[in-house]
């Protein structure tokens, strides 16, 4: 892939209940580099349908496993 001048960085998404997996490619290991591949991908699966309001991502670094965890929060308001 680096001969072709392609990024060398793999990004992988997987969704835990279906097995469904997603992967980016990046020039480099970031924060930001993840979280703009999580965000193609959130904004993917809401395009095809995909209900996100009770999702829950967690985020893993290669280097120790379940660093934090974030969690897209319903308002009380929101329609159920």
């Amino acid at each position: 892939m680096q001969a072709l001048g392609l990024p060398r960085h793999p990004y992988t998404i997987r969704d835990v209940k279906s097995g469904a997996l997603f992967v980016d490619y990046a020039d480099e290991l970031s924060t930001t580099y993840a979280i703009m591949a999580t965000d193609k991908i959130l904004a993917h699966l809401g395009r095809g349908g995909v209900d996100l309001n009770r999702s829950v991502l967690l985020q893993r670094h290669l280097q120790a496993p379940f660093r934090c965890q974030r969690t897209i929060e319903m308002s009380p308001f929101s329609p159920q």
